[in-house]
Order: structure tokens, then C-alpha cells, then sequence
């Protein structure tokens, strides 16, 4: 098209240029071709200026659905697992709850807070987990249920964070000459096989729905909204 347009040009502006009003005719063709490309949009010999803005757009994606879903996922595969190696699912699934517990505690604590949240990111999850509570009206009590379970969560989390190497002894009476290379091995207890059972990773699972269902309440009590799903946000950039 604007190589049509450059070649009529030329022709137009040879067969006027030779007249005194030549000049003249000239410009108005080229104001007719170019200026509403240019400048925007010709209507009826008319022109009409575009306009143009600049919008910056933000989204702030939260990570508790992901994080619920790989907790979610890690149990379903621990249930289609051989017997005696169901825990290498079921860990995953319990560490992934502890982990949507804290995503909860910054999301709605940067909401609720605002620019003051930054002042508590270095605070414990259970504080965190108290401030929020306590901002929804919501009474934090550790000695029942869910925040029972979510206490033990944090603590598991703690342990596997800085797991510890620890000792397993047994003591045997054999005869006296016996070698010791003919003693019965003895195998380590794995403290970390001791969690590897479905119980603690659906009572995990369930504190963190029991969870998100108190601060859900709270927030449409209070007419507060939180952003659980990562909405955009629009700001025109001058």
C-alpha cells in the first residue's frame, strides 16, 4: 500500500510541479497521502489525532494453589506406592502443607498490613500465623484444633529443615570370644520414617483447609477483600 501511495506521489507532484501552483498542489497531495497515516485517521477530509496511553499491569501471584496442589498430588502417589517406600511421597506431602501454611501467612498478611508487612517477613510463622488471626478477629488457640496440628506442622518443618544425625545402640551378651564382625547388624531408626504414615499427612492437609476457611470467614466478616488468585492491577504511566 505505501509503496502505491509513494508511487502515485511522484507522478502527481511531476505532472503539477510544472505549474506555477505547482508547488503548492504538491503539498496538498502529500498532506492528503501522508498526514492521516501519520497523524491518525482521515474521515470525510476530516482529521482526527490518535491517541495513545501507557498502562503498566500487575499481577502479584500468590502460591498457595500450587503449593495445595503438589501436597495433594504427593499423597495420591504415596497410595499407589509399594509398602516400605510409601514415605518418600508422604514427607513431600507433609513438608508441601507446612509450606502452603506460610504462603497463606504472607498473603494475607501483605494484604491486610500493606507496606507494613515488610516489618514482619523476618517474624516466625507462628507469629505471622497470629498476627493475621488476631487482625481477622480470629482467636489463635494453640490448644485446640487446627492450630494444634499447625504448631506440630511447623515444628516438622523446623526438624527436617535442620535434621540432626542421632544415634541408634543395642546391646548384646554373647559368648566371650565371639568376633564382634558376628554380631547382629543393626539397622539405624530413620527418624524421618516415623512420619511416613497417611494419618499426619491428611491431618496436615485438613489444617491447612481448617485454616483457610477461619481467615476466609474473617475477611468476609470484616468486608475485607484478598486477592487469592493473582488479579491485575492497572496504573496509567504518564
Amino acid at each position: 500500500m505505501s509503496i502505491w501511495i509513494l508511487t502515485h506521489l511522484t507522478k502527481q507532484i511531476k505532472k503539477y510541479g510544472q505549474k506555477t501552483v505547482g508547488f503548492v498542489r504538491a503539498s496538498q497531495i502529500i498532506a492528503s497521502y501522508f498526514l492521516p497515516f501519520i497523524c491518525g485517521v482521515s474521515l470525510h477530509g476530516e482529521f482526527r489525532l490518535s491517541r495513545t496511553k501507557k498502562v503498566k499491569v500487575t499481577v502479584e501471584c500468590p502460591e498457595i494453589i500450587p503449593l495445595q496442589s503438589i501436597a495433594a498430588n504427593q499423597l495420591r502417589m504415596a497410595e499407589e506406592e509399594q509398602a516400605g517406600h510409601k514415605f518418600r511421597w508422604i514427607i513431600p506431602s507433609m513438608i508441601f502443607s507446612v509450606f502452603s501454611v506460610e504462603a497463606m501467612a504472607n498473603v494475607y498478611g501483605s494484604q491486610l498490613f500493606k507496606n507494613q508487612w515488610k516489618n514482619f517477613e523476618s517474624t516466625s510463622i507462628i507469629g505471622k500465623i497470629i498476627l493475621v488471626s488476631k487482625e481477622l478477629g480470629i482467636d489463635a488457640d494453640f490448644s485446640a484444633q487446627p492450630w494444634q496440628t499447625i504448631q506440630e506442622m511447623i515444628k516438622f518443618r523446623n526438624w527436617l529443615a535442620h535434621a540432626k544425625p542421632h544415634k541408634t545402640t543395642a546391646t548384646h551378651e554373647v559368648p566371650y570370644d565371639t568376633p564382634n564382625e558376628q554380631l547382629p547388624r543393626l539397622f539405624p531408626d530413620m527418624k524421618i520414617t516415623t512420619y511416613s504414615d497417611f494419618e499426619s499427612a491428611n491431618r496436615y492437609a485438613d489444617a491447612v483447609r481448617q485454616l483457610e476457611l477461619r481467615w476466609t470467614h474473617g475477611v468476609m466478616t470484616k468486608n475485607i477483600d484478598i486477592d487469592l488468585v493473582g488479579m491485575p492491577q492497572y496504573t496509567n504511566v504518564s
